[in-house]
């Protein structure tokens, strides 16, 4: 069974819209995934974990040496240029797309929803994956 990892690390701040946001989309996006949450847990309890768990496959809790296609979402520091590399460079990841088309830009549930299926179950996804799986810094 595939699982979308969600992580921001422990520097990003997300404001409460765009955490509102993320949750809609995860749930929208009907796939498995694992979302490691660093809010207080009022702002999660929603109905929000029973219904991805009766729906999509939701639970709270380095992708490339793993072998995992990633869905890029930079929001700091070096992560613009991590996100180009693995999204353009070596094509093992699709991006989160923001409103305004910008770096920093704010989030709606649409853009992650999209990239989140598409990399779980498209075309695209499966590209990232055989890339990912198939040791893109091998030469053949």
């Amino acid at each position: 069974m595939a699982v979308l990892y969600v992580a921001f690390g422990t520097q990003a701040e997300i404001s409460h819209e765009q955490f509102k946001e993320i949750k809609i989309g995860l749930e929208k996006s009907e796939v498995n995934f694992l979302w490691v949450v660093r809010k207080n847990t009022e702002e999660v309890d929603d109905g929000f974990e029973n219904r991805v768990k009766t729906g999509a496959g939701g639970d709270r809790v380095e992708s490339i040496c793993a072998k995992v296609p990633i869905l890029a979402w930079p929001m700091m520091a070096e992560q613009h240029l991590n996100a180009r590399m693995v999204v353009e460079v070596i094509k093992i990841g699709l991006r989160v797309e923001t409103c305004d088309g910008s770096v920093r830009g704010f989030v709606k549930w649409e853009g992650l929803e999209t990239p989140a299926k598409e990399l779980m179950e498209g075309e695209k996804g499966e590209e990232a994956r055989k890339k990912s799986e198939g040791g893109w810094g091998r030469s053949h």
